[in-house]
């Protein structure tokens, strides 16, 4: 099974700008499929936080695809599965 980065960002405006900011990257070792490493991370990131709710750090969730020693694999722009999560 492959394995996944999952990043936990946030987006900040600064004058005409805006910043992605990487709250906290969880790796995860295997998984059947980036929906699996995602549900994974989750549960991860919030034991982590000590929060019952990951939204309550993070506004956005980005899967890729981690070779063996946590580094993207080859194509990333192609490989990278973005997932908007609105926090509410």
């Amino acid at each position: 099974m492959p394995s996944y980065r999952v990043d936990f960002l946030n987006e900040f405006a600064r004058g005409h700008r805006v910043h992605k900011v990487c709250q906290r990257s969880i790796l995860v070792g295997s998984a059947e499929s980036p929906d699996a490493a995602r549900d994974m991370a989750i549960k991860r990131f919030a034991e982590l936080e000590h929060i019952p709710d990951w939204r309550i750090h993070a506004a956005m969730i980005e899967i890729v695809p981690a070779a063996a020693h946590g580094e993207p694999q080859g194509g990333e722009a192609k490989a990278k599965r973005r997932e908007a999560l609105a926090a509410h």
